[in-house]
């Protein structure tokens, strides 16, 4: 800690930039904030990215969405990955961007509902106010995940890091003595953007997080 504090005020190495990102995750922000606050010294900085609003710094940066061509780019690769390219139309493309002001992970967990009721028809006015969207859709989605999906979820929320699919299953298979599909489970928490793959060429292995 000491080391890291002499850092902060004067870098051995040159200018030092400290990255914080989802700092609303920290067990404890405030303490964390305040901490960093007494040792930081110029040229070296801190840069926080965080959906708390009462977190500000010393220069607040408010972040929007995307812009709507780079919106429609990563709409349609997300399509064509869940495999409904062919529902995706430009008009709705347009409501998908009005309706979550052009967030990226809004939009990769309703196009996972559209791949689920196979139709655009599901996608609807979610919460009134912006500031409650992304909160009301996560609670929504997560509702509608299977009993399986969940309990693969939260078990690796839990872990709070990288974990092997074949660890997972064996995880959730001797904790329960229920049967549980884990397979199409964890292809389901992909779809709707609440899990990431990452696949290793060298062994073909894959590992979720």
């Amino acid at each position: 800690k000491k080391y890291v504090e002499n850092q902060l005020s004067q870098c051995e190495y040159g200018k030092l930039l400290v990255v914080i990102d989802n700092f609303e995750t920290i067990e404890n922000p405030a303490e964390l904030f305040v901490w960093f606050d007494t040792h930081i010294r110029l040229p070296n900085k801190v840069l926080i990215t965080s959906r708390i609003k009462d977190s500000r710094g010393d220069y607040p940066v408010k972040v929007s969405g995307m812009e709507i061509e780079e919106f429609e780019k990563l709409v349609n690769s997300v399509s064509a990955a869940l495999k409904i390219d062919h529902l995706v139309t430009k008009d709705f493309i347009n409501s998908l961007y009005q309706e979550t002001g052009g967030h990226p992970y809004m939009a990769k967990i309703m196009l996972g509902e559209v791949a689920k009721e196979k139709g655009t028809g599901s996608i609807k006015r979610i919460a009134a106010g912006k500031d409650e969207l992304l909160t009301a859709l996560f609670e929504r989605t997560f509702n509608m995940l299977s009993p399986t999906a969940k309990l693969v979820f939260l078990t690796l929320a839990s872990w709070r890091s990288i974990i092997p699919t074949i660890g997972v299953e064996a995880i959730i298979k001797t904790k329960s003595e229920d049967y549980h599909d884990v397979e199409d489970a964890i292809e389901e928490l992909h779809n709707f953007s609440f899990i990431e793959k990452i696949k290793i060429e060298k062994d073909n292995s894959e590992f979720l997080f």
